[in-house]
């Protein structure tokens, strides 16, 4: 059967390599992508696999080519769908694999669907409910399981880093030697899919967990990671780990966006000054309010007045109520490196000002 499971692997390596902008690494990854979708049901948390790239890096047409090999692919138009629509297709039938097209972060159905596909990356969470027609007129709730692959292509990247987090990012380039795309053939993709279907049986290896790698960044990517080390792919294993440090740097700087964090670089940013073209932090009181407005004007992001004062006194800094208005003071130096240290923000000016090295 792992003979089998490397045959299948190695036909998708070489029909996916196809016009688009993804280097031999990023195929690969779709290719055992596509086979661990197979195996969803032995896995409690399973990542979205990500395409990134502007207009022209051919992610429709990589996409398109890895569905059509991974376990019941069902392809979904975010721009053409309602929510109703798109909610439903997450759950029939179930343990499909998803197909997003056209993920755009600025559009009014973005929010509500990151929120689905990070449900959707956890068996705990992947379950939803619904009220259905029950008999004499009734009506009463429906569970369903949303939990399974998901495949999303996108010219921008995700305004929530929890699902970036939760995802296997692919950052596609321009290819000017990109030549037009021919559909897979129907007999390649049968012989591949039969294939695969017929391996669900193997037992996949326990997972490798790699030191200085966030545990959570290892999970992330251990669908493909323990099917590449069922097959003993050493070449592709060795890639993979200069893209977990990268992914890692990644989660570790997306950390720092949660919401303490996020309160956190407000405080910061409230206090540092330019001076003669130097930022420089000078110690002070700050208002909640001016620590909300940075953090709209700087990242887009929205805390009240009130989960501000929450978090900088979970943080160790006092609050005070000052002419009606909420204030964090006392404030020094210790306290901030302290606070940052706390949440993973490993800010320069602060370390300088704390003379952390």
């Amino acid at each position: 059967m792992i003979e089998k499971l490397k045959a299948a692997i190695e036909t998708m390596n070489v029909v996916l390599t196809m016009p688009s902008g993804a280097n031999d690494f990023q195929l690969r990854t779709c290719a055992y992508y596509a086979a661990a979708t197979w195996h969803v049901e032995v896995f409690d948390t399973f990542p979205a696999l990500v395409l990134f790239g502007p207009t022209g890096t051919g992610k429709t047409v990589l996409m398109k080519a890895t569905g059509e090999f991974c376990q019941k692919p069902i392809t979904i138009n975010v721009e053409k769908s309602t929510l109703p629509v798109i909610r439903e297709s997450f759950a029939d039938p179930r343990y499909n694999t998803v197909l997003i097209e056209e993920f755009n972060a600025d559009s009014l159905a973005a929010s509500d669907v990151e929120n689905y596909i990070i449900g959707r990356c956890s068996r705990t969470t992947g379950i939803a409910g619904k009220m259905v027609p029950a008999a004499k007129g009734a009506w009463q709730v429906k569970n369903y399981v949303t939990y399974g692959a998901t495949m999303v292509h996108s010219r921008d990247h995700f305004k929530d880093p929890a699902l970036e987090n939760r995802s296997i990012i692919l950052n596609l380039q321009n290819n000017p030697t990109r030549q037009d795309y021919s559909p897979i053939p129907k007999i390649i993709v049968d012989d591949v899919v039969t294939m695969l279907n017929d391996t669900q049986s193997v037992i996949l290896p326990d997972l490798q967990q790699t030191i200085g790698i966030a545990p959570r960044v290892t999970d992330a990517y251990a669908p493909v990671l323990r099917i590449a080390q069922l097959i003993n792919d050493d070449s592709y294993l060795a890639q993979l780990q200069t893209h977990l440090k990268i992914a890692d740097a990644g989660f570790r700087d997306g950390q720092t966006f949660e919401p303490r964090a996020l309160a956190l670089r407000g405080l910061v940013a409230c206090l540092t000054e330019t001076i003669s073209g130097v930022d420089t932090l000078r110690i002070r009181p700050v208002k909640a309010n001016n620590i909300a407005e940075q953090l709209k004007h700087n990242y887009q992001r929205g805390l009240i007045s009130r989960q501000i004062c929450q978090y900088m006194r979970e943080l160790g800094f006092t609050v005070k109520l000052s002419g009606g208005v909420n204030t964090v003071t006392n404030i020094t130096i210790p306290q901030l490196a302290k606070a940052c240290l706390e949440v993973g923000l490993d800010d320069e000016l602060v370390a300088k000002a704390a003379k952390i090295p």
